[in-house]
């Protein structure tokens, strides 16, 4: 694994750690600890499309992630780039999650995602 590779992953762990630690803050009631959790997610996709060739596209595999609110937060972050991958992860979070909080999410970004597109990729950048 070169250097790059190495950077991406940790890069990619740091992204799935801080929404796992977002939904789980979410459940807890943890306002704090969420608003925390949310420039880190942001920083992490940062350093991905400053530092590595593909930038967040190297958040792709976590559109297939086990995890329903990892799976969300990829396909916000990647929404500029592939807006129909995107969708089509929300749609299977909202026809099948269990994950409370992710579904939520899902509800709140494709209502702004469809009435504000461009403001919803803003968002994400």
């Amino acid at each position: 694994m070169t250097g790059k590779d190495a950077s991406a992953a940790a890069l990619i762990e740091e992204f799935r750690t801080q929404v796992k630690r977002y939904f789980h803050a979410d459940i807890m009631g943890n306002r704090r600890t969420m608003k925390a959790c949310l420039p880190k997610m942001g920083n992490a996709v940062q350093a991905l499309d400053t530092g590595v060739p593909e930038g967040r596209m190297a958040l792709v595999p976590l559109l297939k992630d086990e995890d329903d609110g990892v799976r969300v937060y990829a396909a916000a972050y990647l929404f500029g780039r592939l807006p129909e991958e995107a969708r089509a992860v929300w749609d299977e979070v909202l026809a099948g999650s269990k994950h409370p909080s992710a579904y939520l999410n899902v509800v709140s970004f494709k209502v702004i995602a469809d009435w504000k597109p461009d403001d919803f990729i803003k968002a994400f950048e």
